[in-house]
């Protein structure tokens, strides 16, 4: 896919873009961040073994440890510890997250790729929810050493049916750094589904490979799957494999105590970042943006997915208040979705909870799509930066409350008494981007807080209030129940 992107030189909310850009880029990186330091700088400090390398790992996973406890300092001393059970749970939770996802990407038998058999193994699932992750997108990922460009790996599977599908690339010694992504619609897939790629450097590229992810000279590249569905009711993420070209049918090597050194400090760089980060995160958003209310779409930049555009926006509710976002109804993207996190940037347990909707796709996904054209609330803000004249359109109306308010288009606050909300557009075709991005048509409003009972009366004028029952609610969160289980059944 092309690697342009629109300016933002107008818009406001750079601040909040990258921090959303840099969190969303930790959040993945934390799967596969690589280690500041090396074995070699890990002295031996009589941890009972006459063996110096031996005694290095000892060193090294005591220091792991502190670093763990390090991280929980962090966390207490934040102001975002204290402001509700949700968040001071939340804390924990994320916590026991990092944990989850760095002993599963790094202290594993294929885990930080340097013993040189991959595994796609999932680094956010209903348990380890990290970097205002997705509630829709099943995220699965893999760490290979590609020192010297020598390496080719097949990466094979199903595409299943989903409505979006892409692999990408990072530079996890930068922890930042997006690079070449693959995405479906420029792949070869089988009428099955099933697909094969190959990913290499450039000077390693087959012509007869039909799909090719581009690498770099990197000791550790992370390669992430994310498969996003809309409709949880009929859509499945597929299943995704690795091997090394070369080692099919060829053993792995000894136990080695000095790569188990350098898995333990990939981990504990991994900790080392994510501590001060999160407790600080909230902080760029809370300073930038006012509260209630929604910023104009941004690229999501320095995670390398280029067809991918975001929205952040913090929230603050009284419980028996609601909070109503509107999103234009326009077809510019495979996927869209909202989805809500704590400050922490974690998501509330999606999988029993209703905290997430998506929509589009002329109303076959989660959300109900209002049915009376209408001018953009917007339109005169719009105007005065240059944006076009939007004349009427329909939208999808989103209720954000604690109190159910017997719409479909509910996301459940989750106790938290302020939080995140991220919306996402993905695979966003490069000829629509500069009519989505900043002050467009696009533009999502969020209107004034009102109290819950008044959201159906309100909502009747856009023909968005078709009543929704307790028993609704229930069939609801019973899908929500069933597509968990369902998506998450891997190593």
């Amino acid at each position: 896919m092309s690697e342009r992107t629109p300016s933002t030189r107008r818009c406001p909310y750079r601040l909040i873009v990258k921090a959303l850009a840099g969190a969303l880029v930790i959040g993945a990186a934390c799967f596969a961040l690589a280690a500041s330091g090396t074995p070699g700088s890990v002295t031996a400090q009589g941890l009972g073994s006459s063996d110096p390398d031996i005694d290095a790992m000892n060193k090294a996973f005591a220091d792991y440890m502190k670093s763990v406890k390090n991280m929980q300092k962090e966390f207490l001393s934040a102001a975002t510890f204290g402001l509700d059970d949700a968040h001071a749970v939340g804390a924990y939770d994320l916590i026991g997250s990092f944990l989850n996802s760095t002993n599963r990407s790094q202290l594993t038998a294929s885990g930080s790729g340097r013993r040189g058999y991959p595994r796609f193994a999932g680094f956010d699932d209903p348990d380890t929810r990290i970097g205002v992750d997705n509630p829709d997108t099943q995220y699965m990922g893999t760490v290979i050493n590609n020192t010297g460009c020598e390496g080719v790996w097949r990466i094979f599977g199903n595409r299943s049916n989903t409505v979006d599908f892409i692999l990408t690339t990072f530079d996890t010694a930068s922890g930042t750094g997006g690079g070449p992504t693959l995405e479906d619609e420029d792949m070869v897939i089988n009428p099955d589904g099933s697909f094969e790629a190959y990913a290499s450097c450039p000077d390693q590229r087959d012509p007869s490979w039909d799909n090719w992810l581009e690498l770099f000279d990197s000791e550790q590249i992370q390669i992430a799957r994310r498969q996003s569905a809309c409709n949880w009711s009929d859509e499945a993420p597929g299943e995704i494999h690795i091997e090394r070209e070369g080692n099919r049918g060829v053993p792995s090597g000894p136990l080695d105590p000095a790569i188990m050194t350098e898995q333990i400090l990939d981990g504990k760089a991994i900790l080392d970042v994510q501590g001060p980060f999160w407790p600080a995160f909230v902080d760029t958003i809370r300073n930038n943006i006012p509260v209630n209310t929604a910023t104009p779409w941004q690229p999501t930049g320095g995670l390398g997915i280029t067809t991918q555009l975001n929205m952040l926006m913090w929230f603050e509710l009284e419980d028996d208040e609601a909070m109503i976002v509107r999103f234009p109804d326009e077809d510019v993207a495979a996927y869209y979705g909202l989805q809500l996190s704590n400050f922490w940037g974690s998501s509330a347990d999606w999988a029993n909870r209703n905290v997430s909707q998506s929509w589009g796709l002329d109303g076959t996904c989660q959300s109900e799509k209002g049915a009376f054209p209408t001018p953009h609330p917007a339109q005169q803000l719009i105007t005065s930066r240059g944006g076009p004249d939007c004349g009427v359109q329909t939208a999808y109306y989103m209720v954000v409350s604690k109190q159910d308010p017997g719409v479909q288009n509910w996301i459940d606050t989750a106790e938290l008494s302020q939080g995140l909300l991220a919306a996402r557009l993905q695979s966003v075709p490069e000829s629509e981007f500069l009519n989505v991005v900043g002050f467009s048509c696009m533009l999502p409003v969020a209107f004034p807080p009102m109290p819950v009972n008044q959201v159906a009366p309100f909502l009747q004028s856009f023909g968005a209030a078709t009543p929704f029952a307790p028993s609704d609610r229930t069939e609801q969160l019973e899908i929500r129940q069933d597509y968990a289980r369902s998506k998450y059944v891997f190593w």
